[in-house]
């Protein structure tokens, strides 16, 4: 006689998720319910309890002021998800998988920008150099000053693919009708303010291909009266 034992198959394992807080945001109130209960111990230490995530797609951007820092800078910003607000705090960075270091987001509201800088593109390389300079006084027949500035900005690819680069530049700006300011011929057209906050600051958008090579020509020319002193920005 042979006894047989009929087992039934044990439960499969269920994988365990983490619940996150339920939002309610009213007005100027921001609630978040977090389901069940959560337990902390008495013991100092901070403890991180989830409360919401989100996964945005962010906007890369690279960025360079040659006449101030002959660097290329990588810059990511999106909108902040959803109808609450995101909290001041620090924020971990990474680059191709790798930690280089921490940001900081500041309180942004909900659908504001947020912009965190990733350090230099080192594989982008931009120069920035003065072409002339030629400094004028009155004439015989005149009684104006001028000072007129030329310059350029070299931008080179070492990337493997193609990238986008804003350049920016500034052009001073008068705030008196005797002193005139004018941009050169030879400047590189297809400028755009870049706020109306920032007066005089200018960028172009430079497209590179992996291995490509691009010059920008920037230039202004300033005339004022001859009795009347100016200072012109150094560079």
């Amino acid at each position: 006689m042979e006894d047989r034992v009929s087992r039934e198959p044990a439960d499969a394992p269920i994988a365990a998720t983490e619940q996150q807080a339920a939002m309610d945001a009213a007005g100027f109130r921001v609630v978040f319910e977090v389901p069940g209960r959560v337990s902390i111990a008495r013991d100092g230490m901070s403890r991180t309890i989830l409360l919401q995530q989100s996964t945005v797609n962010p906007e890369v951007t690279l960025q360079t002021a040659p006449a101030l820092d002959p660097a290329v800078y990588i810059e990511a910003s999106f909108i902040s998800p959803g109808g609450s607000p995101l909290s001041p705090g620090l924020v971990l960075l990474t680059r191709d998988s790798e930690m280089i270091g921490q940001g900081h987001i500041p309180h942004t509201p909900g659908g504001g920008v947020v912009r965190l800088g990733f350090g230099v593109e080192d594989r982008v390389q931009v120069s920035y150099a003065s072409i002339a300079r030629t400094e004028a006084g009155p004439s015989f027949m005149g009684s104006n000053k001028s000072d007129t500035r030329d310059f350029k900005a070299t931008l080179r690819n070492f990337r493997s693919a193609p990238v986008s680069v804003t350049v920016i530049d500034r052009i001073p700006i008068s705030e008196e009708a005797s002193v005139e300011v004018e941009r050169l011929s030879t400047m590189t057209p297809g400028s755009e303010p870049v706020s109306e906050e920032k007066r005089g600051v200018v960028a172009w958008k430079i497209n590179l291909t992996p291995g490509g090579e691009k010059e920008i020509r920037t230039g202004y020319r300033v005339r004022w009266p001859a009795d009347r002193q100016i200072q012109l920005p150094r560079r």
